[in-house]
């Protein structure tokens, strides 16, 4: 072995010691979950392995709180995690027993141990290593891939990308200099903080203009402390292991490409759909990328030019897997799709007025196609059910019918009529979901979840353990959702042995009795409100949130 590999085999030993010191707190991701990956891999013709029965592999699994939660809900499909660190190893064991969950094995084994004995898998995960490792261990992550990825398989792999985190390394080699001499983990995160805030102060515009291109200077100071504190960031696990790690290598798309290419990998696409879409951009910046990309990759490329892209999901696959360059309408019928669209009140959903349905934020899309109006509408008003769109045309029509009071007869269209709504519904689902999967979930295969509040209400093991001790969560379709005190209590005891009026009870004797909760109605003195008052508004209060924790998709059979 030569003195480079013992170097950066000693590296490897240093990260060892990191996160064992200061364990990560880690998370769902919803972009690794292979219910993404495989909705992907079938817009782009490649048949990847059903669900209910796959194998998944998570290198640098953490303590399991990304794979635990797939597992429950996918309980015939099986789970391998691996990790460097001993103790997250050991935490997410304990995870494992406290939850019950069978299909999750998490081992202590290092990226550059791994080899047959594994057996082979239909997903593998990589999800924050390949920037924060050595290059030996880069190579060997892509070579796990090819060597353990069935031939239909997918891999996921995360990474910093540049040009964007060019922006990140000025201010990283900065703090890295200022704390050069410390050991401590926490003093140095919080000596590396400090010294970002203070420089955040010091380029104030009142302090005067001495450094050159001062405003670009200062807004790059104070935007990147404002991200420090708003962002994940703020935990110092995040802070010490993403931003102050000894590695921390940022790529080129291009050249992430490449490395996967010498190992037979070819790029699959984004995670995250709706990055790989040139069509929300300007229309002349769209036509001039087109223009001058000699294929996909270059056109990535140029796509993050455009965006100062700083982070990616990529997916690859074999190189021998055949991919398609469009996506097959016909085939996308079979997906599944739900979302929770904002549109105004007094909209005219039946006539060809244009109408726009959001997120609640900046992510939109706007039709006049009546058909796909209704069938929007159906599908936010029965939020966070999933429709396969196959089925969705005719629930669309009954829904048409319904609000012309029976003017509209779907019996009487032509079936050429039925096929151009049909593509035209079709195509309005995929650019919503190209726009934003905030704006639209799609999914190959229908989301394990419950859509209604039964008699004893139940949320997930993983999910349930999570609220005792954080205040995100997650649920069934993979995302995080944040809690407010009064839903954690609540859902903490969603156990599938209580009924609403015994969370009632529990409510009152708990956190009501102890004055941690306070009932305010504008209209009532709370001194003066009887009890029979105090129960119904508490009540109410209850049921309000037992609906926000059923539309948030937090509930299971």
């Amino acid at each position: 072995m030569s003195l480079v590999e013992n170097l950066q085999l000693d590296a490897v030993n240093v990260n060892k010691t990191s996160y064992d010191d200061v364990l990560y707190a880690g998370h769902s991701y919803i972009h690794s979950h292979p219910n993404t990956l495989s909705t992907i891999a079938r817009l782009r013709g490649l048949k990847s392995a059903p669900l209910q029965n796959c194998r998944v592999l998570e290198l640098g699994c953490a303590s399991g709180e990304n794979l635990i939660p797939m597992a429950e809900h996918l309980p015939d499909a099986e789970f391998v995690g691996i990790d460097l660190s001993v103790r997250q190893i050991e935490r997410g064991h304990t995870y494992i027993e406290r939850t019950g969950v069978k299909n999750v094995d998490l081992r202590q084994m290092d990226i550059l141990d791994v080899d047959e004995s594994l057996g082979d898998f239909d997903y593998i995960l990589a999800h924050g290593i390949y920037s924060w490792v050595p290059p030996l261990v880069r190579d060997q992550l892509l070579a796990v891939c090819r060597e353990r990825l069935r031939p239909q398989g997918v891999a996921y792999v995360s990474y910093n990308t540049f040009p964007g985190w060019h922006f990140f390394q000025i201010a990283r080699n900065m703090m890295l200099y200022r704390i050069r001499n410390l050991v401590d983990p926490r003093e140095r995160a919080k000596i590396a903080r400090q010294f970002i805030e203070q420089m955040a102060d010091f380029v104030k515009p009142e302090n005067g203009d001495f450094s050159v291109f001062p405003n670009l200077y200062r807004g790059f100071i104070q935007t990147y402390h404002s991200f420090l504190t708003q962002s994940a960031l703020r935990q110092d696990a995040h802070f010490l292991h993403d931003e102050l790690e000894e590695f921390n290598d940022p790529v080129y798309f291009h050249q992430f490409a490449a490395h996967a290419a010498n190992h037979d990998l070819q790029y699959l696409g984004d995670a995250n759909f709706s990055s790989m879409m040139a069509f929300n951009l300007p229309r002349d910046a769209a036509q001039m990328l087109q223009s001058i990309a000699a294929d996909r990759i270059e056109m990535e490329q140029y796509l993050d030019f455009l965006r100062n892209r700083s982070f990616r999901h990529t997916l690859l696959c074999h190189r021998s897997a055949q991919l398609s360059h469009q996506i097959n309408m016909d085939d996308l019928g079979d997906f599944y799709v739900a979302s929770n669209f904002k549109v105004d009140d007094d909209a005219d959903l039946l006539d060809s007025s244009v109408v726009k349905f959001s997120d609640g934020g900046a992510a939109s899309i706007a039709t006049n196609h009546p058909v796909s109006k209704v069938a929007f509408d159906v599908i936010r008003r029965s939020w966070p059910t999933f429709y396969q769109i196959n089925e969705l045309l005719s629930f669309a029509y009954a829904s048409m019918r319904e609000l012309s009071d029976n003017a509209f007869h779907p019996d009487a269209l032509s079936a050429e009529q039925r096929k151009v709504d049909r593509k035209v519904l079709t195509t309005n689902l995929l650019k919503a979901y190209a726009t934003s999967d905030n704006l639209l979930r799609l999914f190959y295969e229908r989301p394990r979840m419950v859509s209604t509040i039964s008699e004893f209400p139940q949320a997930s093991e993983w999910t349930r353990l999570q609220a005792r001790y954080s205040e995100v969560v997650t649920n069934s379709f993979h995302y995080r959702v944040q809690l407010d005190p009064l839903t954690r209590f609540l859902l903490i005891r969603l156990d599938g042995t209580r009924r609403l009026i015994d969370l009632l009870q529990e409510v009152m004797d708990g956190p009501m009795a102890d004055d941690l909760w306070s009932v305010e109605p504008s209209s009532e003195n709370p001194s003066e409100m009887d009890a029979e008052t105090r129960l119904t508004i508490v009540s109410a209060g209850i049921n309000d949130r037992m609906n926000w924790i059923c539309q948030s998709a937090l509930l299971v059979a």
